[in-house]
């Protein structure tokens, strides 16, 4: 559905509810705990997530590409594996993701900290940047992976100053889960013994 610049597309709404219920899941066992232990579930499946990630990816890039090009022939029970495919690709790649990083990547990078701070803020700004900056160089003669590199270079920065300005405001602050009234530090404070 598109309607001006903006768009919604049909095949994100079961996303969103598996990445929702999935998030609560995992709030409601702590981030350090469950699914997301150094020694859970996710560190311990990494290589077979490594396999289903890219099979799940050409699976959906195979039933999208039928349903492309042979949009009056596709019936519609393929139609709808491929768009739960795009969900079964998209899950799969955050997951590995996740388990890679939770395998690999435990130590804090002190120079990443302000991205991870405000890494809702952030999520919850960014959209409008990149589809922007993408709109904007669509008839810039640039190769793609070019203008890929300009618009990660300009939204991430625009992003995250952004999401430091919304913790300045006491009910945006609430909107990304900060307390309005704590001071903005770029690293979290020391545990209290």
């Amino acid at each position: 559905f598109e309607q001006g610049p903006f768009s919604f597309q049909m095949s994100r709404p079961l996303l969103y509810a598996v990445y929702f219920l999935a998030g609560a899941a995992v709030g409601a066992a702590g981030l350090g705990d469950g699914l997301l232990a150094p020694d859970g579930a996710l560190s311990a499946n990494w290589r077979k997530l490594g396999v289903l990630s890219p099979t799940m990816l050409f699976l959906w890039m195979g039933l999208t590409g039928v349903t492309l090009t042979f949009p009056d022939f596709a019936p519609t029970p393929m139609r709808v594996l491929a768009g739960l495919a795009y969900v079964g690709a998209s899950v799969a790649g955050v997951m590995l993701l996740m388990a890679v990083s939770i395998r690999f990547c435990a130590q804090r990078i002190r120079w990443l900290e302000p991205l991870s701070r405000n890494a809702l803020g952030i999520f919850v700004v960014h959209y409008a940047p990149v589809v922007w900056l993408q709109y904007a160089l669509t008839e810039a003669p640039l190769p793609a992976l070019l203008k890929a590199f300009v618009v990660f270079a300009v939204a991430l920065p625009l992003s995250l100053g952004l999401a430091l300005l919304l913790r300045r405001h006491p009910f945006t602050a609430r909107l990304i889960g900060e307390d309005p009234g704590a001071p903005i530090r770029a690293t979290p404070a020391p545990a209290q013994t």
